[in-house]
């Protein structure tokens, strides 16, 4: 869920190599403009966590008495991990104590269940590992039994983070108090910032965060030196003086003196209207978190609070609300998604530098879910008849490795699994499967819809060049009662989009650089590059979202090698008019390096035919570049296109820009030399498709040059006639096939 389809740069799942130096600034952009500000702590509580509102009310009610423990320790600790501890301990004596006068309004039986949080805390632990960093969060909650174990940024349940800015400013002389709020992050991109809108002025801050995605002690709680106080007149303050002890600065007397100042000055002017909503460090360093959580499994949300000091009942009703959602689903966690016993779950390499946490959740289960109706605006076109597919594979697969996790906050939050469906009597060896989570936009096409599109309009000859469905279903945000739907009834989001949750089952295919040889792949190029071709001709459907890891192959029964053109989700379906329905051609799509340069303009065209024959020329020299296929492998980027990898779109449209204008005596040339000698069968192909642009470009200055070129003179749909599929195939030595004829190897 965001606000824009695709953003108009790749974010921060557009890293080549994420760590924190590049990804903290990266995810700020992202999440800018793209969250809610205002929400009340009640409303995140009521809609995140589930507590009734009359819970709410007696848990804020300021004239109920409390017993309050020591907070000395609390208030006093120094250095941060010293306030870990005495937080626990002064907790769970409040939440007992909550739990006890809750049961006691709500008429019912006192809790049999047991009255504390488990907390995990970084004192003296092993720090959470990823592929982004290394880093000891302050305190989390997790599963009790993985409290004992070493958590992982799969098993997080909520995340606590401490502060001390209150403490500190208080030392230096300042006052002035810290605004408290609340934020939400979900799997599919939404955030909700909530303020104390609602509830009294609180000289004090804390934070909830929800991101769509060993017991720390559980010691006895100290009743020394507890004392009977109203609540809104005690706080969470390192190193403060006792609350009560003294008035507190800005009391009620002070205001009711301004407010009636104020109305003898007459009105006040009215008030200009509040920036756009940017995020706090604060909130940026639990956006990292949740962004580590979110990128290790399908988890829907996940929750966190960041804690500075903070008025005594807020922070009563949050531990209540985190301690009435104790089960995984409550907690954000994807109910179809099952891990192993704790005793077979797969082990990290002991040795591997960057450990890849996305990878925890080999093992687990996945629970395909049955289909059911769908919404009134998702409607299945007229012309695609989908099979009924409901226990096609049973009733769920078996994780045995993530084949791409997406590493963002915004966006379609993909996730994709090597599966294995379950043995049957009359299959005891299934093929593996992928199975491909998703958020796509809600207003577009699904992947499923424009698959079966393709394989009712090309001839069957064809369709084994298209990835073949074996299941598919989709969830929309009503349907998973997510928190962000009732969130948005009372905090919208200006320009929001909704998505919706599209799982889709297909064959496993492989990848591009695993395909053996480097004649092998020219065929599979080849092969996507026809399949494309019929599919815009005859199929009615242009892709839009070319890059390395859509181009992939399978071996037939005949063992040869077949290119298979997968990832259909940016598809759009073309027109009679060879038009493009405006719904889908407001937002920039495609994959950064393999994006044509006019998609990579600051206000870019519509998406043509010609655009997808650029990208396939792209993936043609960063194969040349980056494949080894004696060794089946990827190597990083190379430097001659570093600058298509940029994250800046000006330096990767120049790169691009210099390349097709270039004589090709100098920067080509230089292009060329560099290409490993393992590829070196591709450059006569590269060199041909080059000579393409270059001329369609020589040829377009040239009339602008002479002030020849008019609008019915040039044909921009070919630049010129120079960039169409019958060239390519005639520069690369490959006849153009008829449409009811399959593709050959050369």
């Amino acid at each position: 869920m965001s606000a824009s389809s695709t953003p108009s740069r790749p974010g921060v799942t557009g890293i080549e190599n994420p760590n924190l130096t590049n990804v903290m600034p990266q995810l700020r952009e992202d999440l800018s403009n793209k969250f809610s500000t205002g929400n009340s702590l009640t409303d995140f509580v009521h809609h995140v966590y589930g507590v009734p509102m009359d819970v709410i009310a007696f848990i804020l009610d300021a004239n109920r008495q409390l017993t309050l423990p020591d907070l000395t320790a609390y208030r006093t600790a120094s250095p941060e991990p010293e306030m870990y501890r005495p937080f626990e301990e002064i907790a769970n004596f409040l939440l007992g104590q909550a739990i006890d006068e809750v049961n006691t309004f709500l008429g019912q039986d006192p809790a049999n269940a047991e009255q504390y949080i488990d907390f995990w805390s970084a004192l003296g632990r092993r720090a959470l590992e990823s592929s982004l960093t290394t880093r000891k969060l302050d305190m989390l909650t997790t599963d009790p039994d993985d409290i004992r174990a070493h958590p992982l940024w799969l098993l997080v349940w909520q995340v606590f983070e401490f502060k001390r800015k209150a403490a500190k400013a208080e030392e230096s002389g300042n006052q002035q108090a810290i605004s408290s709020h609340c934020s939400a992050f979900t799997s599919s991109g939404s955030v909700f910032s909530s303020s104390a809108h609602g509830l009294p002025t609180i000289p004090a801050a804390s934070q909830s965060l929800t991101a769509s995605n060993a017991k720390a002690s559980g010691s006895k709680i100290s009743h020394t030196k507890a004392s009977k106080e109203r609540f809104d007149d005690a706080e969470f303050n390192p190193r403060a003086p006792s609350a009560g002890s003294k008035k507190r600065k800005g009391s009620h007397s002070s205001t009711s003196t301004s407010a009636s100042k104020r109305a003898r000055q007459g009105p006040a002017p009215p008030m200009p209207p509040p920036p756009p909503p940017s995020l706090t460090n604060d909130q940026l360093q639990l956006a990292t978190y949740a962004l580590e959580c979110l990128d290790a499994s399908t988890r829907h949300y996940v929750t966190g609070v960041w804690i500075d000091r903070f008025q005594i009942g807020r922070v009563i009703l949050i531990l209540y609300a985190l301690h009435t959602c104790r089960d995984s689903e409550k907690a954000g966690f994807d109910p179809n998604l099952t891990l192993p016993p704790r005793a077979e779950r797969s082990q990290r390499p002991s040795k591997k530098k960057t450990p890849k946490h996305y990878q925890d959740v080999l093992g687990a289960v996945i629970t395909l879910p049955a289909p059911i109706p769908l919404p009134s605006d998702i409607k299945i076109p007229d012309d695609i008849r989908l099979p009924t597919l409901g226990n096609v594979l049973g009733d769920h697969c078996t994780i045995l490795e993530t084949l791409f996790a997406y590493r963002g906050l915004i966006g379609r939050g993909t996730m994709v699994y090597k599966v294995a469906p379950p043995p049957t009597p009359a299959c005891p060896n299934p093929d593996l499967l992928a199975a491909k989570f998703s958020w796509p936009l809600r207003v577009r096409q699904l992947e499923a819809f424009t698959i079966e599109r393709l394989r009712e309009r090309l001839p069957p000859k064809w369709h084994e060049h298209i990835p073949e469905v074996v299941a598919w279903t989709i969830r929309t945000a009503e349907q998973l009662e997510l928190p962000r739907v009732e969130l948005l009834k009372v905090h919208p989001i200006a320009g929001f989009e909704d998505r919706i949750l599209h799982a889709i089952v297909m064959k496993l295919y492989g990848k591009l650089w695993e395909v053996g040889s480097v004649e092998a792949f020219m065929d599979v190029w080849v092969h996507c590059l026809e399949c494309h071709h019929y599919s815009y001709v005859t199929g009615r459907v242009l892709h839009r979202d070319l890059s390395e890891n859509n181009l992939m192959f399978k071996i037939g029964d005949d063992d040869q090698v077949r290119g298979i053109l997968n990832d259909w989700d940016m598809a759009a379906w073309v027109d009679d008019n060879d038009e493009i329905p405006l719904s889908t051609t407001q937002h920039r799509t495609g994959t950064l390096p393999f994006m044509a340069i006019d998609l990579l303009a600051e206000k870019p065209p519509a998406h043509l035919y010609r655009h997808d024959l650029e990208s396939f020329f792209y993936i043609l020299i960063w194969a040349a570049f980056h494949y080894d296929f004696k060794n089946k492998t990827r190597e990083s980027i190379h430097p001659a296109v570093q600058n298509w990898h940029s994250l800046n779109m000006v330096l990767v449209r120049s790169s691009k820009q210099n390349l097709i204008l270039s004589n090709e005596s100098v920067e080509f040339k230089m292009l060329i030399r560099q290409i490993p000698p393992r590829c070196q069968a591709l450059v006569p192909w590269i060199r041909a498709i080059w000579r393409l642009f270059h001329k369609a470009q020589y040829e377009y200055s040239s009339l602008m040059d002479d002030e020849l070129l008019t609008a019915e003179g040039w044909d921009n749909k070919t630049s010129g006639g120079w960039i169409t599929f019958e060239k390519y195939m005639e520069v690369i030595g490959r006849p153009v096939r008829p449409e009811n004829a399959a593709p050959a190897s050369a």
